[in-house]
């Protein structure tokens, strides 16, 4: 191979590199976790309202895709929702009978593309 194909060759190669990284830094750069988890129980009807903030543009493409809730290392609900409930947040309710308030649940909440939010909330 000549110099001149050489360097031809790393400058292709070298470009190729950059424009996949670039690419790839792209689509992460978009992408992030849950930011916070909030919860609220009725009592009277035994439903978890669990609120998951996390902003998107497109709510079908980028979204939470799983929750689970704990309660002293046993998992007491998940969903898989497969868009989120709008542009600034994912809301999920359950029915969980036996809750008091004081009670510490852990929440997961998992982004599709990146980022996992696990958060220890008490029961108001």
């Amino acid at each position: 191979m000549r110099q001149t194909e050489r360097k031809r060759y790393v400058v292709s190669l070298f470009s190729g590199v950059l424009l996949a990284a670039l690419f790839v830094w792209g689509t992460v750069a978009q992408a992030h976790p849950p930011k916070d988890i909030a919860v609220a129980y009725d009592a009277g009807t035994a439903t978890l309202t669990v609120t998951i903030e996390h902003s998107v543009k497109d709510e079908e493409k980028h979204y939470i895709d799983e929750i689970r809730i704990l309660k002293g290392g046993t998992e007491l609900a998940q969903a898989k929702p497969s868009r989120q409930t709008d542009k600034d947040q994912e809301i999920f309710t359950v029915n969980l009978p036996g809750l008091k308030s004081g009670d510490v649940l852990t929440v997961e909440a998992k982004c599709n593309i990146f980022g996992t939010l696990r958060k220890d909330v008490p029961i108001p």
